[in-house]
């Protein structure tokens, strides 16, 4: 069976039958398509371009998050530290010793 006999016949699998009714509702006749997978793709250069510097702009923003997310730990470990400090130093102090008369 050649190419085009084949490409005929399983068309013809998918024209419409007049004695059953639609099931789409909106799309009466005819093949809904949800995804497609495009390869080798030629975009314009200004488009090019452009999704370049969006995908710059989000990657800086990502690491600006990063970068305030390490400096709010940072700090965090400072105040610890600082506490911890504290608490030593008051454990050092000696006690007072209360003298009778």
């Amino acid at each position: 069976m050649s190419c085009a006999k084949s490409l005929h016949r399983s068309a013809t699998n998918f024209a419409p039958n007049p004695r059953r009714p639609s099931r789409t509702g909106s799309v009466p006749d005819g093949i809904v398509v949800k995804e497609v997978l495009l390869r080798d793709v030629h975009l314009p250069a200004e488009y090019a371009k452009g999704l370049e510097g969006l995908l710059l702009k989000e990657q800086e923003s990502e690491r600006m998050e990063f970068e305030t997310e390490i400096s709010a730990k940072q700090v965090r470990i400072a105040e610890l530290q600082a506490e911890s400090r504290e608490g030593a130093a008051v454990e050092t102090l000696p006690k007072p010793t209360l003298h009778r008369a």
